[in-house]
């Protein structure tokens, strides 16, 4: 068997189309909060490779989300400090869940601030996730009594 023909070593991806983005930043707050962006501009993208201790997903959503406000300028630098767990719904009404309490998502945004009157202006935002590796493997050597590495027979 060739290597292209082994699909367990091909990464697979997932992009889709969102309706939906909402969060919320602890398991146990009782509501979603939804994030109002341009409709088209919302993606999710999943890649899974796998490794030697099992798969690892990394998610990324983007969106746009158009003028800029004070009141979007602080809920976004919130999101950013804090982390969130976040729902997102897309075109067919699939809903998907990303982090968890233990491991929230990573918020960045980015201000676009068009200098031409009618040009794009508003927040770029981009939300990513890397699930945790399954479990750690034990090493193929030891650390002796003086920390040297030794080899087990």
């Amino acid at each position: 068997m060739s290597f292209l023909e082994d699909r367990s070593l091909i990464h697979k991806f997932i992009i889709m189309l969102l309706k939906t983005i909402a969060y919320k930043f602890a398991s146990s707050d009782t509501e979603w909060t939804a994030i109002r962006f341009q409709q088209g501009s919302g993606v999710f993208k999943e890649s899974v490779a796998p490794t030697r201790s099992g798969d690892l997903y990394k998610t990324e959503i983007t969106a746009f989300l158009s003028r800029i406000t004070i009141n979007k300028e602080t809920r976004l630098r919130e999101l950013t400090n804090a982390g969130a767990l976040f729902q997102i719904i897309n075109m067919e009404g699939t809903r998907h869940f990303v982090g968890s309490d233990e491991l929230k998502a990573m918020v960045e945004y980015t201000k676009i601030d068009g200098d031409k009157v009618g040009s794009r202006s508003g927040y770029m935002l981009k939300i990513s996730y890397t699930s945790p590796i399954p479990s750690v493997l034990p090493s193929f050597a030891e650390a002796g009594d003086d920390n040297n590495i030794v080899i087990p027979d």
